[in-house]
């Protein structure tokens, strides 16, 4: 499969033994080429901000690790470019709740006070703030629309995930990220909802199916 990918040209010219590197070169472009190219990056970036908190987490890991951060091109920012930015503490390169998000969690990886859960959360509930203000920006209906449904379901799976797993209130509080159409208070409350209730109970039958 490797060479038949290496043969059609896939992979940039990377090494043919690491469908990784490949995989990662093509994405880079694409990214790249959609960065480049797009006639409203507010609408774009909406989808890519997850890029950006995804190589934020990858970055926060590391550092906790003493590690060598490998980043990915699936956000708003380039990889190389943000990895910079991030060593020398230049937030500004990030959209504002996850430049504030960052210097929040940097500050306690710095301190020694830092929680991995926690960060997770907090990185989470700034790129969906911001998801939603880049969909407000974009001034498309659709991707405000799909902002929100995306906000709405990642709720509802955290949801379900706290209740199987028994964590309690305080771990659903903290999990729940802005930008959708239902409350967050309406999650709370549905916590000890029985499963056929769920939905009702939330309010969600635009998400039935």
């Amino acid at each position: 499969v490797l060479r038949t990918l290496v043969e059609t040209g896939y992979g940039l010219g990377q090494e043919s033994g690491d469908y990784r590197k490949m995989i990662a070169a093509e994405l880079a472009q694409a990214y790249g080429y959609v960065r480049e190219v797009t006639p409203n990056p507010y609408a774009t970036g909406a989808f890519m901000l997850k890029g950006d908190c995804h190589n934020c987490k990858v970055f926060c890991k590391a550092k906790l690790l003493g590690r060598t951060p490998e980043l990915s091109d699936g956000g708003t920012v380039p990889a190389q470019l943000l990895l910079e930015a991030l060593q020398t503490q230049r937030y500004s390169v990030l959209p504002p709740h996850l430049e504030r998000a960052m210097r929040t969690e940097d500050a306690k990886i710095e301190s020694g006070t830092a929680n991995v859960q926690h960060m997770e959360f907090v990185l989470d509930a700034a790129c969906y703030a911001d998801m939603a203000d880049y969909a407000q920006k974009s001034r498309q209906k659709t991707v405000v629309r799909c902002m929100q449904a995306q906000a709405d379901l990642l709720n509802l799976t955290t949801l379900l995930r706290v209740r199987k797993n028994g964590q309690g209130i305080k771990v659903l509080t903290q999990a729940l990220v802005p930008g959708g159409t239902v409350e967050h208070k309406t999650f709370l409350d549905a916590l000890h909802a029985t499963d056929d209730a769920l939905i009702q109970q939330l309010h969600m039958q635009a998400y039935r199916e």
